[in-house]
């Protein structure tokens, strides 16, 4: 299968270099391709006192006396040309090209990397490729899969730091859409991320920013025509892992139009959370690091929902108030009294909700209306105290959980 950009770059380099030989790290490369490998098992004329360093004695000198015979049980000691035992066997030599696909459940999901942690170490190969078969679906539903007729298979993940992790999910055959969603410790895990083949295409593919923990990618075929069997299908699939940003240099070292804490590979290192991990209000991320907020304040700052749980509803009164999703809070201190303004907005676009609840977060004391202008934003006079500040999804789901926030503060 070939997954990304780069693995046609690499076909299209050889091509245009007249094939004179691929590259020992292409993940394409074809480990049973021995056709510029010398055949050491053919024979000729040439006599083993002729061989350059050879030291066969010539046929008039007798052996030496002290040489015992050799047992009737035993082998003359090989040279290693011919031999099956040439040394230790490379992973390319041991793998059986022809076994076929395994299974891979929510049950029993296959452990990516031989179940080892990524991060900070990372596999040396670019993608590491996986071929498995689909059974029935034992996991809970995934949002970006319509009910139906489903087969499933499942990868565990553990991840040491956060990474982008990328998956290309192939049905062989054709007949199903394929839908990907990773979600957290197992398959009824909180859902980070979910995505689908184009219609009518049988590969899903694209990457997802993951935390630190255990990860299950749950992939789905989907039949396209009546009477199509999803289950038993082969699956191709493939993983591949991105971590070069440094969140304290100042500078977009991954190029990818994100610097520091605004890149996703940034959002739960300390130096940009504090330490803090934002899930509830036992341990929110914290607005001018706790201290009170001075009047004409303008905070943001860059976070993401993917695998959060769901703690807080708004209740009756807000927008979006029903919408089964994970949030993030973060706390602020008022030395007086204050109107705050708080909104967010996903990467893709898409507006998010944000309300404010007291210092117990047993109460909403403020929430974006159900009907509002043209962007949605609450707005609130808040006597001196603490205060939280819940950043959650609005109607619409993003396609990147990803998003900014900004909570202003000023005189009422």
């Amino acid at each position: 299968m070939q997954i990304r950009g780069r693995t046609i770059l690499v076909l299209a380099l050889g091509l245009a270099m007249g094939c004179g030989g691929g590259s020992a790290g292409s993940p394409d490369a074809d480990a049973g391709d021995v056709s510029g490998v010398s055949d050491l098992g053919t024979t000729t004329d040439e006599s083993p006192a002729d061989r350059p360093g050879s030291d066969a004695l010539p046929d008039d000198v007798p052996p030496p006396d002290d040489v015992p015979p050799l047992p009737d049980d035993a082998s003359p000691p090989s040279d290693g040309i011919g031999s099956d035992s040439s040394g230790p066997e490379t992973a390319e030599e041991t793998s059986d090209e022809g076994a076929p696909p395994v299974g891979a459940t929510c049950e029993a999901p296959l452990s990516v990397w031989d179940g080892r942690t990524l991060g900070p170490d990372l596999p040396d190969t670019d993608e590491l490729n996986y071929e498995v078969v689909t059974g029935p679906v034992t996991g809970a539903g995934i949002s970006c899969a319509v009910d139906g007729s489903q087969g499933e298979a499942a990868f565990r993940l553990v991840l040491g730091k956060s990474l982008l992790v990328g998956i290309a999910a192939e049905a062989v055959g054709g007949d199903v859409e394929v839908a990907v969603a990773f979600r957290r410790e197992d398959c009824a895990g909180t859902e980070a991320d979910c995505f689908t083949s184009p219609a009518g295409r049988n590969i899903a593919e694209d990457g997802a920013v993951l935390t630190p923990g255990t990860w299950v990618a749950v992939v789905r075929t989907i039949p396209t025509a009546a009477g199509t069997d999803p289950l038993g299908r082969t699956l191709e699939v493939s993983f591949w892992f991105e971590d070069s940003e440094d969140c304290t240099d100042g500078i977009d070292n991954n190029e990818d139009g994100d610097t520091d804490c605004e890149d996703p590979l940034c959002f739960l290192d300390d130096h940009c959370t504090g330490g803090h991990q934002g899930e509830d209000c036992t341990d929110p991320f914290l607005v001018e690091n706790g201290q009170p907020v001075a009047p004409g304040t303008t905070f943001n700052a860059h976070q993401t929902l993917a695998g959060r749980r769901d703690d807080f509803q708004p209740g009756p009164g807000c927008w979006a108030n029903d919408h089964q999703g994970g949030d993030v809070v973060w706390r602020f201190v008022l030395d007086r009294e204050m109107t705050v303004e708080g909104s967010m907005g996903f990467f893709d676009g898409t507006p998010g909700h944000v309300y404010l609840m007291d210092e117990t977060c047993g109460h909403v004391e403020a929430c974006i209306p159900p009907v509002f202008g043209e962007e949605p934003f609450v707005l609130a006079t808040l006597p001196a105290g603490t205060w939280h500040a819940v950043a959650d999804y609005g109607e619409a789901r993003p396609v990147d959980p990803s998003f900014e926030i900004f909570l202003i503060f000023d005189e009422p």
